[in-house]
C-alpha cells in the first residue's frame, strides 16, 4: 500500500465536491487496511474512510488526515449466501444476486457507490434495503487509538476485527450503528431466497431505466440530496393532500415536498437542482461545499415553513 500526500478528492467522489487529502492511499485488501491503521498510528494522524464516494460532500481546503479508500472487491457466493469484501461495487454484488438466482437486491439496481457504504447508510430503494438479507459483517474497531476515542462497538475479548450480527448493525431507515460509532467494514456476508434468475434481471433491467429518465449521465451529483420522510411524521392535514402516498413503502418522497417549494432550477454557486427532480442536486460549476450547506439549509426552511416537515439529509457532510 502506498501512501500518498495532497491528493484532489473531487475524481474520488460522484459528487466532486472536495477538498484535497493531506493524506492518501487505496486499501485493495485487508492487509493495507491494517497497514493504513499502523502507518496512521505511528504519526498520530486520524482516518477518514471513503467507499465509492457517492452520496457524500466533503470540505474544501486541506483535509489533515488519512483517507483511506477502501477498494478490497472480493466477492464469493456459496449456495444461497454471498461473501464480498466491502469495497466491492454495490452493481456488482446486485449483478452476481441476480445471475444466482438470489432474491432480494434487484431493486436496488442503479444505486453507486460500494458494499461497504452502502452497509453504513442501509442504501435502499422501491422497498428492498441493503440490510435485509445481510447476515453479519466483519469490522475493524479503531476506537483503541486516537482516532475517536468516545465510542467502541462491543468487540468479543477487545480485539480489533471481529464479526457483528445483523441485530448488532442496528439498521433503520438510511442508518445504521456504524454512522454513530468508529469501526470499518472490511467483508459482508449475505444470504437468500431462490429465485428465478431471468425474473431478477429483468427486475433490475426495469429500476434502471426508470433510473436512466430521472439522472442526468455524466452529472455530478451524490444521489438523492435528501431522506424519503415516514408518512407518519407529516402533518395529517399534509398528508391528505398528497397523492399516492401508499405506492412509496409508507414514506413520503422528499421530491415532492422540494417540488412544491420551487426547488427545480434553483441555482446556488456552482450548484443547481434539477429542472425535473427536486431531490436531485447538480454541480454544473465547481461547486464548493459552503455552497451545498447553504443550499440544504434553504430547501429544509422552505419545506418546514410550507409543510411543518424536517427533512434530513441522505448526503453525509464530512468537514
Amino acid at each position: 500500500m502506498n501512501v500518498h500526500e495532497n491528493v484532489d478528492l473531487k475524481a474520488y467522489t460522484t459528487f466532486g465536491v472536495a477538498g484535497v487529502a493531506r493524506w492518501f492511499a487505496i486499501a485493495r485488501s485487508e492487509f493495507d487496511i491494517d497497514d493504513a491503521f499502523k502507518w496512521a498510528k505511528s504519526r498520530g494522524e486520524s482516518i477518514l474512510i471513503l467507499g465509492g464516494g457517492s452520496n457524500v460532500a466533503i470540505a474544501d481546503g486541506i483535509i489533515e488526515k488519512l483517507v483511506l479508500k477502501i477498494s478490497n472487491n472480493t466477492i464469493r457466493v456459496e449456495g444461497n449466501k454471498i461473501l464480498c469484501g466491502a469495497g466491492t461495487e454495490l452493481s456488482k454484488l446486485i449483478r452476481t444476486a441476480n445471475i444466482k438466482g438470489l432474491d432480494g437486491l434487484e431493486a436496488m439496481a442503479g444505486i453507486p457507490g460500494t458494499v461497504g457504504g452502502a452497509i453504513v447508510g442501509n442504501a435502499a430503494a422501491y422497498g428492498q434495503a441493503i440490510g435485509d438479507h445481510l447476515v453479519r459483517v466483519q469490522v475493524m474497531d479503531y476506537a483503541d487509538t486516537r482516532f475517536n476515542p468516545v465510542t467502541r462497538l462491543n468487540l468479543v475479548n477487545n480485539e480489533t476485527k471481529t464479526w457483528i450480527s445483523k441485530a448488532e448493525c442496528e439498521f433503520a431507515y438510511h442508518d445504521s450503528v456504524f454512522e454513530r460509532k468508529p469501526a470499518i467494514i472490511i467483508q459482508a456476508e449475505f444470504e437468500f431466497d431462490k429465485a428465478e434468475a431471468d425474473l431478477l434481471q429483468k427486475k433490475s433491467a426495469e429500476i434502471l431505466k426508470i433510473r436512466k429518465k430521472k439522472f442526468p449521465k455524466n452529472a455530478k451529483y451524490p444521489g438523492c440530496f435528501f431522506k424519503n420522510v415516514w408518512a407518519n411524521k407529516v402533518p395529517k392535514q399534509v398528508l391528505a393532500g398528497i397523492p399516492n402516498v401508499k405506492d412509496y413503502f409508507g414514506k413520503v418522497p422528499a421530491w415532492y415536498f422540494l417540488n412544491e417549494v420551487g426547488a427545480r432550477g434553483m441555482i446556488q454557486g456552482g450548484l443547481k437542482v434539477s429542472e425535473t427532480h427536486g431531490n436531485l442536486v447538480l454541480n454544473e460549476n465547481n461547486a464548493s461545499f459552503n455552497d451545498v450547506e447553504a443550499l440544504a439549509l434553504e430547501l429544509k426552511k422552505r419545506v418546514k415553513e410550507k409543510f411543518g416537515v424536517e427533512l434530513e439529509e441522505e448526503v453525509r457532510f464530512v468537514s
